[in-house]
């Protein structure tokens, strides 16, 4: 038979409330969530499918593990990019392999190399080498999280 009733549930997460809702926009839940979707045919056989929606109340994050300071305009400078949820960097720190602080920097947005490291150290280019770097990123959620990692400068 033809399709009579969708039901989605839990409904208030839906933007479409009418019986026949083939195609749905769902907002975002803040914590674990079942989506129910139940269909019911002309001859009312019914059938049902269940999605898990897990959050993740960290969005995403991009710390690249490579950069190039060498002049030409792309990757020269080392920073922390974000989507539109990351509200600001509160600190970016770069060691030496003996555990030197070559570079810091404190409060500025996301994805702005201009507040990034350019590869230098006491305004010397530093040679290429592994450097170990921890970053402190505040979210528009008012959640704050420690990344850690290594970037390699490439000449």
């Amino acid at each position: 038979g033809a399709v009579d009733t969708v039901i989605w549930l839990p409904d208030e997460l839906f933007s479409c409330n009418t019986d026949i809702c083939l195609e749905q926009t769902i907002q975002r839940p803040d914590q674990l969530t079942d989506i129910l979707v139940i269909v019911v045919d002309t001859n009312g056989c019914s059938v049902q499918a269940i999605l898990r929606l897990e959050t993740n109340p960290y969005p995403n994050v991009y710390i690249p593990n490579a950069f190039s300071p060498d002049g030409d305009g792309l990757n020269d400078n080392f920073t922390v990019y974000g989507n539109k949820e990351v509200e600001r960097i509160l600190e970016l720190q770069i060691f030496d392999r003996w555990g030197n602080h070559v570079f810091i920097n404190t409060e500025f947005p996301p994805n702005d190399e201009t507040y990034g490291w350019d590869g230098s150290f006491r305004n010397e280019a530093m040679d290429p080498a592994v450097f170990v770097y921890w970053a402190r990123v505040l979210f528009v959620n008012g959640l704050e999280r420690l990344y850690k990692g290594e970037v390699n400068l490439l000449k």
